[in-house]
């Protein structure tokens, strides 16, 4: 089969680590980050995301629910908590589409980034009950990921490994690995 690009916008989109922390994310970019979000594609248009952004005063309590290895993120002027409720989403024949539903909009919301200038890098790293109730989550609801947001800034502000990570090729594992034509393990075409 002959290759054919990828979208520039996938080509550019990268879990970068290092964020301008005096440059902060305008309303109206916030504003089309969300929206991203919320045109995303899901189950019988269900919708099952919830997004809480922090900027102000939240940004400060969540950062304080980071993992010590995503210290990284405190530069970042904008932390997003991407929230949901297993019934928010649909339930057919035993499977849960919540969890579906949040990685479409959640890569809506980072590809936004990408075109706007941005770096959007989910995480799961962190307290989740301590978020929980920093933002006044309700118990029944998940805190799925956190979005950190923000502009590129200088490697100067990684620690030593979180460096070595912004440093390293983007790769991933060959195609033949992942995908499987007409039968699970069957190579393709």
């Amino acid at each position: 089969m002959p290759e054919m690009p990828i979208h520039p916008l996938i080509a550019a989109r990268r879990s970068a680590r290092a964020f301008d922390p005096g440059r902060p994310v305008e309303a109206a970019k916030i504003t089309a980050l969300l929206e991203a979000a919320r045109w995303a594609p899901s189950c019988a248009n269900r919708q099952s995301w919830r997004y809480v952004v922090c900027r102000g005063p939240s940004l400060d309590a969540l950062r304080g629910c980071l993992n010590a290895g995503n210290n990284w993120a405190v530069h970042a002027p904008l932390i997003v908590a991407v929230v949901t409720r297993s019934d928010l989403g649909c339930r057919i024949t035993g499977r849960d589409y919540a969890g579906l539903d949040l990685g479409l909009s959640m890569e809506n919301f980072i590809l936004q980034c990408v075109a706007q200038g941005l770096i959007g890098h989910p995480i799961a790293g962190f307290d989740e009950e301590q978020a929980k109730t920093a933002l006044g989550v309700p118990p029944d609801h998940r805190i799925f990921a956190l979005l950190i947001v923000g502009y590129p800034g200088s490697e100067e502000l990684l620690d030593e490994t979180a460096l070595a990570k912004e440093k390293a090729p983007r790769t991933r594992l060959p195609r033949e690995e992942t995908v499987f034509w007409e039968g699970w393990g069957k190579p393709g075409a």
